[in-house]
Order: C-alpha cells, then structure tokens, then sequence
C-alpha cells in the first residue's frame, strides 16, 4: 500500500525539500574526498622527505622494522567474546581495518571490553598496551592488510587482540608520528611481495621485521609532521561528522513527511493511497 498526498503541489514541494538535502550531502561528499585526497598527497610529501617543513633539514634515518619494534603477546578473542562494559578494552583487528584511522584515542576512542571471566586471568604486564604502542591488523580480507594504529591516551587497561601485532618501539618517537609513517605508501606499499594467501590476506612477523622505516631523526621535525597530519584528519572528521548529521536528518524528513505525519506549510489536501 503506498500512502501519497493527492495534492501535486505538495507533492513537489516534498520532492524539493528531499532534493534540496541530497544536495547538501553531495556537496559534503564531494568536499570530504577534496580534503581526502588533500590529506593523502601531504602525507606523500612529509613522510617521505620529498616535502620538509620549515627549519628542519636533517637527513632521515633508515632502519628496519625489527630494531625499531619489539613484537609482544596479544589475545585471541572473538567479538562474541567482548561486552558493552568492564575493565579491560580490547583492540580487535576489525575495528582497526575499518572503525579507526591511524591513531586511537584510549581517552576518547570507544572499544569493547572483555567480558568479565577473560578479564579475571591473569595477564603479564607487558600485555598491556602502553602510550606509542604500534598495532597492527595481520590479516584481512583485501589490500588493508597490515593497515596500523598508534594507540595514545592509554586510559585504563587495554590489551591487543584477534589477528594483530602489538609492536612496541625500542626508542622514542613523538606522539602520533608511527602512526601516520607505518601506514604511509612508502611503508605499507613494502607489505605486498610478502603478503600470503588467497581469499584472506596475512602477513607475518618475519616479514614485517625486514621492511624499512624511514623517520626524520629530529623529536621536533616528528612532531611538527603529526601535528600538521592530525589537524587535517580532526578537520576530516568535523567534515564526516556533518555528513553523517545530514544523512540522519534526511531520513527524519523521508520518516515525517512521506508518511504525512508533518506537512509542509502551505501544502493542503489529503493523502491518498
């Protein structure tokens, strides 16, 4: 049964107010991959040295992957495993590949909890996630294999689990910078002659030793690129975060105004069916 309003005038009038959202919302699509693209050619330059920020020019350091990480024990539960609430979060890789970008928050970020039998064991300290851990998705089922997030913020107790490596680096960094280097094309585009299998991708510790990371020796020069990168990425997610208010706003309209529970002003008649 299709419930309309006989009145053509009304009609068009809600076929406008509709039109006139989807028009906004093309809009914020079209100026969030503008700024997308932007933020992706930025991070080509700065995080491969081709593009320096002002008053930094110290050559970068080459090191592989294995003496700037040391790999430590994660976890290998499930979702059916995670509640709403409790003591231990939990970093699961399917949240890595698709929920997060390349940094997590643990004081603004939300993660599951372990339920409330897991989190009685037992677990050596060094299990838990420290600020500047480096986490990484070792398996997926496309190219996002070894997709990496810096975990800041460490807020409470958080553990590393279900298919990925918790890397621990062995000297300073500023935070947020492993973050946006580990998944910047020079680094990740390394991952593809090591990556194996056919419907799920992996990759392994021993091939992930063996890839270089470069880095702008300089504390300073770290921080500047993360700052730079990490304004982009908030100005993104304002960006998203409006999108995704439009979108809910559209449905309000369709959810209202195509039932006729709410009329527009000036649109008389009746609703047929």
């Amino acid at each position: 049964m299709l419930c309309l309003p006989k009145s053509l005038p009304e009609q068009h009038a809600i076929a406008a107010a509709l039109s006139d959202v989807d028009a906004l919302l093309d809009a914020q699509e079209r100026l969030i991959a503008k700024k997308r693209n932007i933020k992706l050619a930025a991070m080509q330059q700065l995080l491969t040295g081709k593009t320096r920020l002002p008053g930094f020019q110290e050559p970068w350091i080459k090191k592989f992957f294995g003496e700037i990480f040391e790999f430590l024990p994660t976890n290998p539960y499930s979702r059916s495993q995670f509640v709403q609430r409790g003591c231990i979060r939990n970093i699961h890789y399917g949240d890595i590949l698709t929920k997060f970008s390349f940094i997590i928050d643990i004081s603004k970020d939300k993660l599951p909890f372990i339920n409330k039998i897991l989190s009685e064991k037992n677990y050596p300290q060094k299990c838990f996630l420290q600020n500047g851990d480096v986490v990484i998705a070792n398996t997926a089922e496309d190219s996002t294999v070894g997709k990496a997030v810096e975990v800041i913020n460490i807020d409470g107790k958080v553990l590393s689990g279900q298919h990925t490596f918790l890397c621990r680096p062995k000297i300073r960094f500023a935070k947020g910078i492993l973050g946006y280097l580990i998944n910047s094309e020079k680094f990740h585009g390394q991952l593809a002659a090591y990556v194996t299998g056919i419907k799920v991708s992996s990759i392994s510790k021993t091939s992930l030793s063996g890839l270089f990371l470069e880095f702008p020796p300089s504390f300073d020069e770290q921080r500047a690129i993360a700052a730079v990168l990490s304004d982009m990425d908030a100005e993104l997610a304002a960006l998203e975060a409006r999108r995704d208010k439009l979108r809910a706003v559209k449905q309000g309209m369709m959810r209202e105004l195509l039932t006729g529970r709410t009329r527009l002003a000036g649109a008389g008649g009746q609703h047929g069916q």
